[in-house]
Order: structure tokens, then C-alpha cells, then sequence
């Protein structure tokens, strides 16, 4: 088994920022997984730094299997690093 090592957290744009974009972008998923477009939700996280933007497609992609919609959950994984891969 061979293992991946994830990046370090960036300093730049400020990681407190970037968590309140997350939280906020995880909130907004409660009310709208269900139901909007997976390519909308895809690009709500355009404004995370491609680390925090990870955290946010894990998230999306967990909330879209959950409504059933697997095949727009598979479009969200393959934008998922490997390192939050299960293998």
C-alpha cells in the first residue's frame, strides 16, 4: 500500500478567511445539494485556494451520494486529490 502525503496548509490567502468561505459554502449545501446544478455547485468553490477547494469538493461530493445523485457525485471526485482517496 503506498501512501500520499498532502500538502501542507498555505498561508496565503489567510487559512481564517478560507475556512469562513468553507463554512459558509457547507452551509449553502444543506439547503441545496439536493436539488441544484451540479456544475453551480462546482463553481461556488472557485473562490477557495485549490487546498481549501479540496476540503469543499469532499464535502459536495459526500452531500450528492447522499440525494442519490451519484453520477454528479463522480463528477466532483474526479476533481478530489488523491490524498483524500480511499484506496
Amino acid at each position: 500500500k503506498s501512501s500520499v502525503i498532502m500538502p501542507s496548509i498555505p498561508t496565503d490567502p489567510n487559512p481564517t478567511n478560507q475556512l469562513k468561505i468553507l463554512a459558509q459554502l457547507e452551509s449553502n449545501l444543506r439547503l441545496e445539494y439536493a436539488t441544484a446544478d451540479v456544475w453551480t455547485l462546482i463553481n461556488r468553490g472557485n473562490d477557495l485556494h485549490e487546498y481549501w477547494r479540496a476540503f469543499y469538493f469532499v464535502l459536495l461530493s459526500f452531500a450528492l451520494n447522499r440525494a442519490n445523485r451519484e453520477q454528479d457525485s463522480k463528477i466532483v471526485k474526479e476533481r478530489i486529490p488523491s490524498y483524500f482517496l480511499i484506496s
